[in-house]
């Protein structure tokens, strides 16, 4: 057995429980950390000089490029789930090729922040390493998490490939709420300490937080990779045959769905999300109802399976009705916000915990959609990448005329967008139109109804054996009846051996004879 490949490792078969734990805590404390960097950022740029506010709009755009960056870089130096087991990635595989990636990503980043801001706003090389080895930081965040949460036995016993813990969205959820209730207490801190009039020291003080943060992030992210690698860190999920994967399109649906809520929040000025855009703070949702409300809610998503049988099970399909009406209630909050502003209080706060809601557990989805290994950290950020379209908003800002009636009539639009895309994501088998049903499942003849009945093949058996009379591949009848390959060769095999075969040549032949 090869020491560097991973294996699978449950819990109470004598593993070293003790390493995978801390390997756990230590990739939650990396998510947090990652989180943290991003939000109290956008603290610091409230207090940018007028002279270079244009800058925070480079940064963002920086640091998402460091995400995509670092999605690219990571399946090669960092573990995956079922890595390679030989030739050159074995060698970059090992856990201080982990760490030494790690290190050369933030250390030149915290010598940066501890030359201070003036440097920093003086160099712009400086503010683009910074805010690329920034972005790459999420991408390793969000993988490390995920993959400290793969294969962790199920309480009901439902598992499938990539499967996730009971607890993976709760401790998503934790990392984001705790990143953003420090990220609204911070400026009534610093005000309450005079920082404010200061914007200099202020930013000096950030400065400061943000680089032992960063070292904060960068030493878990070590003791993450070393821990992995004492515990043989990742299981290796071949032989789950129990449940089919979902759709793979399924992934582009629920990033569709991340994606219009930022699409919407950026035509409507960040008013229903105020965490990057100071000026909306008349906007701000109750936090101390919502940040429990999404804990819950990403606790429940945790203990039920959000795939079964190869489409989204019951959670899900609970969470999409209510946030389908969410959005046809947000056209009215533009007439109501004034007149009302315990509706537009009550709104804003129901659509912060749909968003917070949406982005744990579709984050855990597209992990457990996720089948190629080299795409392990795009599926991982992948939510968090939707972001990026908070930027639309300032580019077509210019375009949009700024009436309560017109702004209905967007949201409206993006509104029906969004029942449309969820109720694919609800029903992903409806053809579309001009695309042609599912067929119905071919029947049998009499002559060979009455051969496979004598044969004494089982309802799945049969179905098996009719598609493969039809010229179907293995791959093209697991995809048809939502099985898995393996399951559908083991129906296959049975079929080969109650008609006394050795494979499908031969089983072919007898009805060619017939």
């Amino acid at each position: 057995m090869n020491p560097h490949e991973p294996q699978p490792n449950p819990e109470g078969e004598g593993s070293p429980l003790d390493g995978r734990r801390l390997f756990q805590a230590a990739a939650w404390l990396v998510l947090f950390a990652g989180l943290l960097i991003i939000y109290l950022s956008y603290v610091l740029f409230d207090f940018f000089p007028p002279a270079v506010a244009g800058a925070q709009v480079q940064i963002y755009l920086l640091n998402f490029a460091g995400m995509a960056l670092g999605s690219a870089l990571c399946p090669l130096f960092l573990p995956l789930p079922l890595a390679p087991s030989g030739g050159i990635f074995l060698l970059l595989k090992r856990p201080w090729v982990s760490a030494a990636f790690i290190l050369l990503v933030v250390l030149p980043n915290i010598v940066v922040r501890s030359l201070g801001v003036p440097f920093w706003f003086g160099s712009m090389p400086a503010r683009v390493f910074m805010a690329l080895s920034s972005g790459m930081m999420q991408s390793i965040s969000f993988g490390l998490f995920f993959l400290s949460q793969l294969q962790v036995p199920h309480p009901r016993g439902l598992q499938a490939p990539n499967r996730t813990g009971s607890y993976a969205p709760f401790l998503l959820a934790a990392a984001m709420m705790g990143a953003v209730v420090i990220r609204n207490v911070m400026p009534l801190v610093l005000e309450y300490f005079g920082f404010t009039a200061e914007p200099l020291r202020a930013m000096t003080l950030l400065f400061k937080v943000l680089k032992w943060t960063a070292l904060c992030w960068c030493l878990s992210a070590v003791v993450c990779v070393l821990a992995m690698g004492r515990t043989q860190g990742m299981a290796n999920n071949e032989g789950e045959t129990e449940h089919p994967p979902a759709k793979s399109n399924l992934i582009v649906r629920l990033v569709g769905l991340a994606a219009i809520f930022f699409i919407l929040n950026s035509l409507l000025e960040m008013r229903l999300f105020p965490l990057i855009s100071g000026a909306a703070g008349v906007y701000m949702p109750y936090y101390p109802a919502v940040v429990p409300a999404v804990l819950l809610l990403s606790f429940l998503a945790g203990r039920s399976a959000l795939f079964v049988r190869g489409k989204i099970g019951p959670f899900l399909r609970l969470l999409l009705i209510p946030l389908i009406m969410l959005f046809i209630l947000l056209p009215a909050l533009h007439f109501l916000n004034v007149e009302y502003p315990l509706f537009a209080l009550a709104m804003n706060s129901l659509v912060s915990i749909a968003h917070f809601t949406m982005w744990t557990v579709f984050s855990t989805a597209t992990v457990e959609l996720s089948r190629k290994r080299g795409l392990f950290y795009v599926s991982a950020s992948a939510i968090y990448l939707t972001y990026l379209f908070a930027f639309i908003g300032p580019l077509i800002g210019p375009l949009i005329p700024k009436g309560p009636g017109f702004m209905a009539l967007v949201s409206a639009v993006v509104a029906l967008l969004f029942t449309l895309l969820a109720f694919r994501a609800l029903f992903p088998g409806l053809p579309l139109l001009g695309e042609k049903g599912p067929e119905a499942p071919p029947k049998p003849s009499k002559a060979v109804k009455e051969l496979f009945s004598q044969r004494k093949l089982t309802s799945r058996e049969t179905e098996v054996a009719l598609l493969m009379l039809e010229g179907l591949s293995n791959e093209a009848i697991a995809e048809k009846i939502s099985r898995t390959k393996a399951t559908v060769e083991k129906h296959a095999s049975n079929v080969y051996h109650k008609f006394g075969v050795n494979d499908r040549v031969e089983f072919l032949a007898i009805f060619v004879r017939k």
